[in-house]
């Protein structure tokens, strides 16, 4: 297991959980140009009551997202803390999808279903599909240290080094002097 000790909810730091909200609000701003080209029936609705929807179904996914964490902060069995967090996020971005077709479906009835149904599907494939990916990716990147970078070389560094013997260092300073 890569990070067994530590829980979803302390790896979701501020600074995690500011890009990963980032990437929900891309959803947004995706979905207020991807559901007027796909639905007939969402070019109807105003830019403004379109993008309050959307920012209803974004409150909506942050909110799963958190009791998501919340109630599910470890692990089972062997799987490895940045899976697990990736099949939370996937069951976060179904669950935004659910309620988004929920919302669209009881506020607007005379809409056909096919209607709720694409936008239902722009959440599962672009949410859970590619953009659980990237959340991926920004969660695993700050779970793995990144590399230190390498000390210079200086004389000090080779002498204390276990490759080159003392009494070298010592016949290389005494000939500097």
């Amino acid at each position: 297991m890569i990070a067994s000790s530590i829980s979803a909810n302390e790896l979701m730091g501020k600074k995690v959980r500011f890009l990963v909200y980032l990437i929900s609000l891309s959803m947004l701003v995706f979905s207020l140009k991807y559901s007027q080209n796909v639905s007939s029936f969402l070019t109807n609705l105003s830019q403004d009551e379109l993008l309050l929807n959307l920012f209803f179904v974004f409150c909506a996914h942050l909110v799963v997202r958190e009791l998501l964490h919340f109630c599910f902060p470890r692990p089972l069995g062997t799987l490895s803390l940045p899976r697990h967090m990736y099949y939370l996020s996937i069951s976060s971005w179904v669950l935004a999808g659910f309620f988004a077709f929920l919302l669209h479906y009881f506020k607007y009835p005379d809409f056909s279903l096919s209607s709720h149904i694409k936008f239902f599907g722009g959440y599962v494939i672009l949410g859970a599909g590619i953009l659980a990916q990237l959340e991926y990716s920004t969660e695993l990147s700050h779970l793995i240290p990144t590399k230190k970078q390498p000390k210079k070389t200086t004389f000090a560094n080779v002498c204390n080094s276990d490759i080159i013997y003392l009494d070298i260092c010592n016949k290389f300073t005494k000939a500097l002097y």
